[in-house]
């Protein structure tokens, strides 16, 4: 969950070495200049910043392509400017359109007309082994801080600082994005240590989980991906994958069925793959590198001790992003959890659950390659998936929802999904299926399914 935009990844490695404004600069920029704007909170603003002349501490960025009609109508400050406060803004350069992205095309063709989508109830009912509680599984959203994490929790004080609120907020989701907009309307660096801190308990949560639950005999994941590996092979087409849960219990599954591993990020864009998976919010194992990785000098160097060591420094994002590697890795390794020599420190790639806020903190390579084969797109399997992801819908939206799409919904029967979807596959043809565990059992009696 981690609260990053898609684009840090291409801007930030411009900002190589930290510059904090003064007032005085910001007044003194050119209006004719675009810029791009580095807030504490990680964010980068392109455009131009301009002073409300009727209230002098106020500023807004107008966005380049809205600053033709900025020019010609002053009065459209407030509706399409977006409102900044100068404490947030920690450095500015002139922008400089990228062009390494725009070259970088995906031209791969996968041919793919099937997806499927897992949310966090598909991981939830992993297994239909009646022996595992839920306190062993993968937890929903509103499980997150439940007592049975504590020993993990008191590892993270910025975390437990905010579980003792969360637990008492009626949506989680509502509360974290409630939180965000303080961290970007008041500059309050305290608050925005604190949901960092909480990036690092839920990698440290599902490394765990992901942990306990593998190898799982009575495992729907397994059977989940055995039925989409005999598919590929009968049809000569891949599947395409999303998964939007943290655990890798999916690639586990996978690795088991098809013997695809996943070592190295490009791992998830091997086209000669059959089945092709992308994880828009990032997983536990996915990490962003501190550039000086050198071994620290006191005993202090397993990520918990790191994580509370950023903490007590009140580290913020923007200056978090000066100091770790542009690049996407995968790290399974023990040093995760362990006093090792050879640890790494690292920052989480991982997407704290929001309500509104929302965007993909996997690299570029692997959303251009999902964007470029979902057009040809025919029918969706969705388990577990709540579709609040907005980024992700207007995706759907811009791809495939002039189509009339077959969607199988795997939820307990809930058409909450189909609501929320509705003006995004207006076209779409909807049937529902119970619980996981329910579909893959009708799924080894029938030949009536998803993927055949």
């Amino acid at each position: 969950m981690a609260i990053f935009i898609a684009y840090i990844y291409v801007l930030a490695a411009i900002s190589k070495t930290p510059y904090i404004m003064k007032r005085s600069d910001l007044l003194q920029l050119n209006l004719a200049s675009i810029y791009c704007f580095t807030l504490y909170y990680g964010e980068q603003k392109i455009g131009i910043l301009v002073e409300d002349k009727s209230n002098r501490n106020n500023f807004y960025i107008i966005k380049p392509s809205d600053i033709k009609e900025y020019n010609k109508d002053r009065g459209t400050l407030y509706t399409l400017g977006e409102k900044v406060s100068l404490d947030c803004i920690t450095s500015h350069r002139p922008y400089l359109r990228p062009t390494t992205l725009q070259s970088a095309r995906v031209t791969s063709t996968l041919n793919a007309t099937k997806m499927v989508i897992l949310g966090a109830g598909a991981s939830f009912d992993f297994s239909f082994d009646g022996k595992i509680l839920e306190k062993d599984r993968p937890p929903l959203t509103y499980n997150l801080f439940n007592d049975e994490y504590d020993k993990i929790l008191s590892s993270y004080p910025g975390a437990n600082v905010l579980a003792s609120e969360v637990l008492q907020a009626l949506d989680v989701e509502r509360f974290f994005q409630e939180q965000w907009e303080d961290v970007k309307k008041y500059h309050n660096p305290d608050l925005l240590n604190k949901i960092i801190n909480t990036q690092y308990y839920l990698q440290n949560l599902f490394m765990d989980v992901s942990d306990k639950c593998k190898n799982v005999k009575r495992s729907n994941y397994n059977s989940l991906m055995s039925l989409a590996s005999k598919y590929t092979v009968s049809k000569g087409e891949p599947i395409l994958i999303t998964s939007f849960n943290y655990d890798t219990l999916i690639e586990q599954a996978i690795e088991a069925v098809s013997g695809y591993a996943y070592k190295k990020i490009d791992d998830y864009i091997d086209t000669n793959r059959k089945l092709i998976l992308f994880k828009p919010h990032g997983s536990w194992n996915w990490v962003r590198y501190f550039k000086n990785n050198a071994t620290a000098t006191t005993p202090a160097t397993k990520n918990q001790l790191f994580s509370l060591d950023l903490y007590l420094k009140k580290k913020t994002y923007s200056e978090l992003f000066l100091e770790i590697d542009d690049k996407v890795a995968i790290d399974n390794s023990p040093s995760l959890t362990n006093n090792s020599p050879t640890f790494k420190r690292f920052l989480p790639q991982l997407l704290i659950p929001f309500t509104d806020k929302d965007d993909f903190v996997m690299p570029m390579n692997q959303r251009l390659l999902l964007e470029a084969n979902l057009d040809k797109i025919q029918e969706i399997l969705i388990i577990g998936w709540k579709g609040t992801e907005q980024v992700f819908k207007d995706l759907l939206r811009s791809k495939i929802g002039h189509k009339q799409i077959k969607i199988t919904v795997v939820n307990k029967k809930d058409d909450t999904i189909q609501k929320v979807l509705s003006s995004d596959l207006p076209n779409a043809e909807w049937s529902f299926q119970d619980t996981f565990s329910e579909y893959m059992k009708y799924c080894s009696q029938s030949k009536d399914h998803f993927f055949n």
